[in-house]
C-alpha cells in the first residue's frame, strides 16, 4: 500500500519490505522525505543513500515495531535522566482487540496485511534471559512462546520472542553486556500460538 500526498511531498509505504525500499531509493534523488513501517532488515542499508540528499527516512514507524520504540526511548532517557542504571529490559507489544471482541480462535483480527501476521510465525529470534543468550528456530518459535505475560490480572496474555532482540540494545544506547535480559516481544491473547503452530504444521 502506498500513500502518496502531492501537495505535500511526503510518501508512506506501509508493509512490503521490498517495495519499501525500492521506492525509497527512488525518492532520494527527488529529495522526498519518507516513511515505512516495516522492520529494518537486510537490504536496509540502502537506505542511507537518502541521508546524501537530506531526505528524512522514518523507519519502523508503526505500532511494533514504531510506537514500542518511541516509548522505550522515553522510559529509558528518563531513568537515565534520574541517575539510573539498567539491567533489564523486556518489551511487549501487540495490536489486540478488545476482550469483547476477541470472539474468535485466535482471539485476534488482522489490522495489517494477513500474509505478514502469519509468516511472522515463522521468523528466527533470539534474546537475552537471565544471562543466556536463547535462540530459536523459524520452526520452533510457535512452540517456544512464554504462557503468561501477567499484564493486567483481567488479562490472559501469552507473547512471543520477536526476531532479534540483541540488536536493538545499541540502538536503545544499552550496553548489552551489563543487562541480564534484553527482550522484545509481541504479545497475543492465550490460545494464539498453539493454533497458529497447528496452521504451520498443516502447510
Amino acid at each position: 500500500y502506498l500513500y502518496n500526498f502531492p501537495n505535500i511531498d511526503i510518501h508512506t509505504a506501509s508493509n512490503q519490505v521490498e517495495e519499501a525500499q525500492l521506492l525509497a531509493s527512488r525518492f532520494a534523488p527527488d529529495r522526498v522525505s519518507f516513511s515505512k513501517i516495516t522492520d529494518v532488515g537486510p537490504g536496509s542499508a540502502e537506505l542511507d543513500a537518502a541521508k546524501d540528499a537530506s531526505v528524512t527516512i522514518l523507519n519502523e514507524i508503526g505500532l511494533d515495531p514504531g510506537i514500542d520504540h518511541c516509548s522505550a526511548m522515553q522510559m529509558i532517557e528518563r531513568l537515565k535522566a534520574k541517575g539510573h542504571e539498567l539491567t533489564s529490559f523486556i518489551s511487549f507489544c501487540g495490536g489486540l482487540v478488545t476482550p469483547e471482541n476477541s470472539d474468535n480462535p485466535l482471539g485476534y483480527k488482522f489490522s495489517w496485511f494477513p500474509r505478514g501476521v502469519l509468516t511472522a510465525g515463522l521468523n528466527p529470534a533470539q534474546f537475552k534471559l537471565r544471562n543466556r543468550v536463547v535462540k530459536i528456530a523459524n520452526n520452533q518459535l510457535l512452540k517456544s512462546y512464554f504462557p503468561n505475560i501477567p499484564i493486567y490480572k483481567g488479562f490472559a496474555m501469552e507473547g512471543l520472542a520477536n526476531r532479534d532482540s540483541l540488536g536493538y540494545a545499541d540502538v536503545y544506547g544499552l550496553n548489552l553486556d551489563k543487562l541480564d535480559t534484553m527482550l522484545r516481544g509481541t504479545l497475543r491473547y492465550r490460545g494464539y500460538s498453539e493454533l497458529m503452530e497447528a496452521f504451520r504444521c498443516l502447510g
